[in-house]
């Protein structure tokens, strides 16, 4: 171990506020950030933009408050940002790749860092102060490889919170689909409302609800216990406790200053992993607690149900919260919570158990799936802060538990203890081996050689362009032709049909691939001729050939690589009976592989608009 100085270390960057009149929320110029009320969990949400910058941070450098009473909160910063006086960027001197390794540094450090602190009713860190600290710090190798292992797991942390924000929106969107916009599937599998299903009046909510609904109460469908005043029940010395869930616990989970309880409490007021909590008074709130198991402080309800599934009564009482809100406002003076009176007051619409049950089978497991990857992140977390402590002063080497955290060393797979199930599965979703059919194969060569020789004289038509224009051909054609492909970085891949279409060229003397030329199909004798067959097998799909290959002709590689893959994602979220939405398909886009990184959200989603204005989607049972 060495000792260092941070300016040794680091490059710092005290941020510097522009002026007022440059500053705007309408997205103009770069985003700005000032301080940690734009923080996340991760990386900022900026609320103003500027465009006159006079600090800029740079893409996974670390943001650091340094002012107020939020000073030492850390955050990353996931583009380019103009930082105001609040705010420092913080880069290791080595290259990004040692960042997590500084950051995780500067925590493990920060009681210290913070007793630097000059002003006693906002304190405040100087750039000399920051400079100055002085670390122990291991071998430049040794920081990479803790650095490395940081990263991996934040990355799967963070990519855990980015499929859970999505599950929660897929089952809220399914839920407002059915029972809140009234399209729930009718006997014959249609939208009701939409597709004129009777609607009656009702005059206690002053409109229309599907006929033979029932209007009731959320007491009706749920039962709402208050929790104790855990005060009266503090543990005694050696006695088993639990974890107090007060409203602050609700919001971050458990932390150092949790208060703790008795075991020797109501078996109704201790709660589980999956749990649904409301918090009537204050902050209002509805959660589904992950945070292991605790003991339930009063103004919180623990909400069960004996007669309706949880789905139902958690996506009820959420979309009434807004209504309980509004109300607890106007009450402010002399009330500023919920009550029974109000659960009682409360009017709801409740379909049938059957269709409610229908829905729950669809959306209870994307919920049970949120709850066990929050779980998940809550061990990851826990076994990262237990090991930090070592890992800094020496005490443990990255390699002395690397066999233990292999789990994230790939942090968009699985762990390694499950590598040997996850292969299992890959091998079986794998698509069957196709018996070759003479005939289909000659097919197969023709369509590639239809598309070659109508693109053969355009410089961005080479392997993958080809095998995304056969792709989308077999797929919006519904053509059965042997192609297999398969899930690869680069979208839908059939990894030997290159070669097999390349060779079949040459021997046909119709094409030759030159790898390294512009133009990549050089023409041989026999070019054009392959056409008299073309026509011949694809006489009814000819025209929609023609009017794909017309679209994408102007294509390039990366771009016909965005539309194959989104096309390939959306018709998986079909197959699997998931709403479609735009961030469905772009959340799927991402998840495919980590090179999909490199696509622009904005550009992604321009592309599904372009895609749907010209055809290119999946077949449903309603656009068949």
């Amino acid at each position: 171990m060495i000792k260092v100085k941070l300016s040794d270390l680091a490059n710092i960057k005290m941020g510097q506020s522009p002026q007022g009149e440059t500053c705007n929320e309408n997205g103009n110029g770069i985003p700005l950030l000032n301080g940690p009320s734009e923080f996340t969990s991760f990386y900022p949400i900026p609320k103003q933009y500027t465009n006159d910058p006079k600090k800029i941070c740079q893409e996974r450098d670390i943001l650091f408050c340094v002012r107020g009473s939020t000073t030492g909160r850390m955050n990353w910063a996931d583009k380019e940002y103009a930082i105001g006086r609040g705010l420092a960027s913080i880069s290791h001197k080595k290259g990004n790749n040692f960042n997590h390794f500084l950051k995780y540094l500067i925590e493990y450090n920060l009681e210290s860092i913070l007793n630097l602190t000059s002003g006693s009713t906002f304190p405040n860190l100087t750039n000399d102060n920051l400079a100055s600290y002085k670390f122990y710090v291991p071998e430049i190798e040794n920081q990479k490889k803790i650095s490395s292992f940081l990263y991996n797991i934040d990355t799967k942390i963070e990519l855990n919170n980015k499929i859970n924000a999505e599950l929660e929106a897929m089952a809220k969107t399914l839920y407002d689909y059915w029972f809140v916009q009234f399209d729930f599937p009718d006997s014959n599998g249609k939208p009701y409302k939409t597709s004129g299903g009777k609607m009656v009046w009702n005059e206690e909510l002053k409109r229309v609800i599907p006929e033979r609904w029932k209007v009731k109460t959320l007491l009706d469908i749920a039962i709402f216990t208050n929790g104790l005043a855990c005060q009266k029940y503090r543990p005694n010395e050696n006695e088993d406790s639990y974890r107090v869930i007060k409203i602050q616990e609700m919001g971050t989970g458990y932390t150092e200053n949790s208060e703790f309880v008795s075991t020797n409490i109501p078996e109704k007021v201790v709660i589980n992993n999956g749990d649904i909590l409301f918090s009537w008074s204050a902050t209002l709130d509805v959660k589904i607690w992950t945070g292991g198991k605790g003991a339930l402080n009063q103004h919180i309800f623990k909400v069960t149900s004996n007669d309706f599934p949880k789905s139902y009564y958690y996506f009820e009482l959420l979309n009434y919260l807004q209504h309980f809100k509004m109300q607890a406002e106007l009450r402010k003076t002399t009330m500023g919570h919920i009550t029974q009176d109000h659960l009682r007051q409360s009017r709801i619409t409740i379909p049938s158990l059957d269709l409610i049950n229908k829905l729950d089978q669809i959306i209870n497991p994307l919920l049970e799936k949120k709850v066990k990857l929050e779980e998940e992140n809550q061990e990851l977390a826990s076994l990262r802060d237990w090991l930090l402590p070592m890992l800094m002063n020496g005490q443990v080497m990255v390699g002395d538990v690397q066999e233990e955290f292999d789990m994230v060393a790939e942090p968009m797979e699985i762990y390694k203890k499950t590598k040997e199930e996850v292969v299992e599965k890959v091998k079986k979703i794998k698509t069957p081996a196709i018996k070759l059919n003479p005939v289909d194969v000659y097919k197969r060569t023709l369509l590639a050689a239809e598309i070659v020789f109508q693109l053969k004289n355009t410089y961005t038509l080479g392997h993958l362009k080809l095998q995304k224009m056969l792709y989308l051909c077999q797929e919006i054609g519904s053509m059965n032709l042997p192609m297999n492909f398969l899930k690869q970085a680069m979208g839908p891949y059939d990894n030997h049909l290159a070669r097999s279409l390349d060779k079949q060229f040459v021997v046909k003397k119709w094409f030759e691939y030159q790898n390294g030329a512009l133009l990549k199909y050089k023409p041989l004798e026999n070019c054009g001729k392959h056409q008299e067959d073309f026509q011949k097998y694809f006489e009814t799909e000819v025209e929609q050939i023609n009017y794909l290959i017309n679209k994408f002709k102007n294509f390039a590689s990366n771009q016909i690589e965005a539309v194959a893959t989104l096309y390939a994602c959306w018709k998986e979220a079909i197959e699997q009976n998931q709403l479609i939405t735009d961030k469905l398909i772009i959340t799927k886009f991402y998840n495919w592989s980590k090179e999909k990184e490199k696509f622009n959200e904005d550009d992604l989603i321009k592309s599904l608009v372009w895609m749907r204005k010209n055809g290119i989607e999946p077949k449903t049972k309603l656009n068949e």
